[in-house]
């Protein structure tokens, strides 16, 4: 349970990481 958390905590960082990244990216 509290490892299923953990990893789902860390793909939500992942994914804003990726967002970001592709926002950024296509604003330039």
């Amino acid at each position: 349970m509290i490892s299923s958390g953990c990893c789902h905590f860390l793909t939500v960082l992942l994914s804003h990481d990726l967002c970001r990244s592709v926002l950024l990216g296509g604003r330039r």
